[in-house]
Parts: C-alpha cells; structure tokens; sequence
C-alpha cells in the first residue's frame, strides 16, 4: 500500500517516505557537527566569539521544509548557519524552513546549541553575535540569565535618532569630516536603550556614526561588478530592492518624509 502526501513532486511509497528524515533527526545532526567542532581545539578556549546567521537557499520544485519567502521571491530554505569567528570553523548548521526566523525559535536553536558546547567547555566564556533579527527579546533575556554575552544588530528608529549622546556625537562627526575635508570620517557613541517589547531593562547600546559626501553606487556599477565575479567564476545575484516606496525596506516600517539626523547602522 501506498499513501499520497497531497505535495506535487513529493514521494508517495512508504519506503520513501520512511527514508526522510524528521526534525528531530535533523537537530541531532546538527549536535554531532557541534561535538566535531569543539573537538577540533586541543584544549577548551578561554573564550570563544560565534557568528549566527540564516543564508537563502533556492529551491527548484517542492522539497520538504521549502517555502516562499516574498522579500527575495524565491521558493527556499533559510538554513542557520553558526561559525567560530576566530577561525572559521563552521560550529553548526541546521536546515529549517525558509521563514525569517522568530525569536522564540531562535532561543530553543540557542540554548541547545550552548548546552551542547558546554558539555565539552563548561568554563569557556561564549559570545554570541548576530544581524538585527536575532536582536529579539526572548534571545538576549536567555542569554543574560544564562551567562551568554551577545552582540545584535538594532535598527535604527526616532527613539535611538534624538538620544542626545548618538545626536551630540553625530553633529561632531559630521562636524570635524567637514573641517577635515574627509570623504568620510567613522565614529561611535554608547548609551542605554529601552524598547517597549522589553519591558522594564535598558541595554547598552553602541551605534556606529558615519558622516560621508559618498552615496550609494549606480545599477551600472552594480552589474559591471557582479560581470567582474561572474567572471571569475563566483556565484553573483543582486537583491532586489523593495518597499522604498513606502519607507518599508528591509522591513523597517518608518514615517514617510522622516529625516534622522544620524544614521545608526544596523552592524
């Protein structure tokens, strides 16, 4: 007998179906390569940095764990990749499908991730360091109750645009690159911030300040240097723009006509 799965292009015999591999296998895979990972040091670091991140994964047909995600326009995974900053050495890898991930799903990939490094490094000090999306409240809670430190990306918004420390700090950036008669001159500033979903907490926060007469490159610029690593025979694409017109880029919802007076970078 043979059951249908009801997905075009999905196998349909028992024996197939029986060969796929389940979530919790996956997840298991993903232990084993930690286990790899921290056997490759001869001894336990005194400390250690790890890069989080999700990578697109296009997928042609109708593969388990595939979805549509609308920002890129592609059927995909969006697998999370974690490596070890210093040297490279991927720490984990764990296929999921392609959704940006919550928070509440990022704090479960996190903790067994830390609970599987410290079977093998108890006393290593472990810091984790992420874009925005990974910023979430329920990650950076678990991760101070949990002896993690942590570095995420933070959008900017008006709250972080009129603190008086980034705002003084930004008109002498801005200040001194004239005065200098620098292209463009970088600087940071550290304050405390607060947002709501937080609740009662503030957290530090450093915002890198750039003030520059460069903008953006034009699309023939563009395309002249995906045509320079085409040729070298790298994998170029360019991510397609969208959401300018209603200040919604990258997801970032904003006022329209709204003119910060400092750009706080989300790196």
């Amino acid at each position: 007998m043979s059951r249908r799965t009801g997905w075009p292009g999905e196998p349909t015999d028992d024996v197939s179906l029986a060969k796929r591999p389940t979530t919790r296998e996956l997840v298991r895979l993903t232990g084993a390569l930690v286990d790899i990972y921290s056997a490759s040091y001869p001894a336990p670091p005194a400390a250690v940095t790890l890069d989080i991140d999700d990578t697109l994964d296009v997928v042609h047909g109708a593969q388990q764990l595939s979805f549509w995600k609308g920002h890129d326009g592609e059927r995909c995974f969006l697998p999370i990749h974690v490596y070890d900053t210093a040297t490279g050495r991927p720490v984990a890898m764990l296929l999921r499908t392609g959704k940006t991930p919550s928070g509440a799903e990022v704090k479960g990939h996190v903790r067994r991730l830390i609970r599987r490094i410290r079977r093998h490094w108890p006393d290593t000090a472990i810091t984790l360091r992420g874009d925005g999306h990974y910023g979430r409240p329920k990650i950076m809670a678990w991760c101070e109750a949990n002896g993690v430190d942590y570095i995420f990306g933070l959008l900017g918004n008006r709250a972080l645009h009129a603190d008086p420390v980034i705002v003084t700090k930004g008109d002498a950036c801005a200040t001194d690159r004239a005065v200098r008669k620098l292209v463009e001159l970088r600087r940071s500033a550290e304050t405390r911030y607060a947002a709501k979903i937080w609740g009662k907490p503030t957290r530090r926060v450093v915002a890198r300040i750039e003030a520059s007469t460069l903008g953006p490159p034009d699309l023939q610029g563009v395309l002249e240097f995906q045509r320079v690593l085409c040729d070298a025979g790298y994998s170029c694409f360019i991510r397609r723009r969208r959401g300018d017109d209603v200040s919604a880029a990258c997801g970032q919802l904003a006022l329209l006509g709204a003119k910060p007076k400092v750009r706080v970078d989300r790196s």
